[in-house]
């Protein structure tokens, strides 16, 4: 569940938006968001989209838009094409990679207690190396 904050405080250049990130999770919607994490093995289109709108708040609270490629598109235009690629928020497809393995690692840590949690469901290439 923190993995997903701290890539995504990362991925943000300026102090301003790590103290804005901390401020969001005050936001209950965006505690819930955070709390699904690790629940479930696979990511719901719905707690990526959550995990879009958190994103798109750290880099831009004024601006409504709820997609980060969206929003990478309306800064980089507002720009005129002078700004760092390290001052956009990341992709979809890169979030969306940061998310499945902070969602793993989360499920991980949810599963702690158990002596051989079912990791079958997930997408990655080591989750069936368990013991024979």
């Amino acid at each position: 569940m923190i993995d997903v904050l701290i890539l995504s405080l990362a991925f943000c250049s300026d102090i301003s938006c790590k103290v804005s990130g901390l401020k969001l999770l005050e936001n209950p919607i965006f505690q819930q968001m955070f709390a699904q994490l690790g629940k479930e093995w696979v990511l719901s289109d719905e707690l990526v989209n959550k995990l879009q709108e958190f994103t798109c708040c750290l880099y831009a609270v004024r601006i409504p838009i709820k997609a980060v490629n969206d929003l990478r598109y309306q800064l980089f235009r507002a720009r005129k094409g002078e700004i760092e690629s390290g001052q956009l928020p990341p992709c979809k497809d890169c979030l969306c990679l940061h998310a499945q393995w902070a969602n793993y690692q989360a499920g991980i840590w949810h599963r702690s207690l158990q002596p051989f949690p079912d990791t079958s469901q997930t997408k990655w290439p080591w989750s069936d190396c368990r013991p024979r």
